[in-house]
């Protein structure tokens, strides 16, 4: 048995620039983002005597092989490392996979190759987990997104990120000082607003101003300063700035009553905010001074806070047993 923890992420600038079409038109993409102690599970053991495939997330699938398993994430991620029967897996996500703007989608996708591969006696680098999660997301099933999460999820910690043509990704770790990490862990807020995000290829497809996912991907080298030199006003005002292009990106982007939530929070003392993911609802990232914590999040309701500190670990192996791996 293997049991799989994998980080969520927030980004703060350059979303959209990993997108494909953007690169093959511009040459790259530049994403800085840090992951959150906010996590998708993946728990998978051998079935001993059965030899269906059991996966069990908000619903329980039972098939005689994993091509017959519905959940397309995990279906593909079996099929890619060879386990096609006798395998039973849960997942949990601590907030839901589609829809919440923190790439948890691609953090489950990374942590079922990693269970998968260290269920066999396998110990794959994160970045060789990154590049299989892109290849089973945007090859395997087609999906028209960037591939800013799968290495956020997989590698951990605040980086920035080149996406060049050929799919070819650098990382570059932000290496905060004791008082700047403090200062970001103490003003970022994370509030979930009532409205789910929109994931559908329709809110994705609208996005295609590639002047404005360009200007987004130009606040990435002032928003790695700020946040190395730990001037959160600075990393505020980037994140307003950034936001008020990407809302017109899309109509419906930013509905109605998220503008509210997050008029409601600048004008109660919050630096910046920005919706999370490609948009529609989900969860809003801000920054927020310590002492105005409490007023803005009131200012916010019916948001909910999701408390979320710094993950510095990406993926990991938190118990592993048994005759086809080495151990924990």
């Amino acid at each position: 048995m293997v049991m799989i923890r994998t980080p969520l992420r927030v980004s703060f600038a350059g979303g959209g620039s990993d997108r494909p079409e953007f690169i093959e038109a511009r040459g790259a993409g530049r994403v800085v983002s840090t992951t959150i102690t906010r996590y998708v599970h993946v728990t998978a053991h051998r079935r001993l005597v059965q030899s269906t495939v059991r996966v069990a997330y908000t619903r329980t699938e039972e098939a005689p092989s994993a091509a017959a398993i519905d959940h397309d994430i995990v279906r593909e991620a079996l099929l890619t490392t060879g386990l096609e029967s006798a395998i039973e897996v849960h997942t949990i996500a601590e907030l839901p996979s589609r829809g919440s703007g923190l790439g948890a989608s691609s953090a489950l996708a990374v942590g079922c190759l990693h269970a998968f591969r260290a269920l066999q006696g396998e110990r794959p680098t994160a970045a060789e987990l990154a590049r299989q999660a892109c290849d089973l997301e945007i090859e395997r099933l087609g999906q028209r997104i960037g591939r800013q999460d799968q290495w956020a999820c997989a590698l951990g910690g605040v980086r920035e990120y080149a996406f060049l043509r050929g799919g070819e990704v650098r990382s570059y770790s932000l290496r905060l000082g004791r008082e700047a990490r403090a200062a970001l862990e103490a003003h970022l807020l994370l509030v979930w607003s009532p409205r789910r995000g929109d994931t559908s290829a329709r809110m994705l497809a609208e996005q295609t101003d590639l002047d404005a996912i360009e200007a987004l991907a130009g606040f990435v080298p002032a928003t790695t300063e700020a946040l190395l030199a730990g001037n959160m006003r600075g990393l505020g005002n980037l994140l307003r700035a950034s936001w008020e292009i990407k809302r017109r990106l899309a109509e419906d982007l930013s509905p109605p009553d998220v503008d509210a939530m997050i008029d409601a929070a600048l004008g109660t003392g919050a630096y910046g905010a920005k919706l999370c993911g490609a948009g529609g609802g989900g969860c809003i990232l801000l920054i927020t001074p310590p002492e105005r914590r409490e007023a803005v999040v009131a200012a916010m309701a019916p948001g909910i806070t999701v408390p979320a500190g710094l993950d510095f670990k990406g993926t990991v192996v938190c118990y592993a047993q048994g005759r086809d791996h080495p151990g924990p």
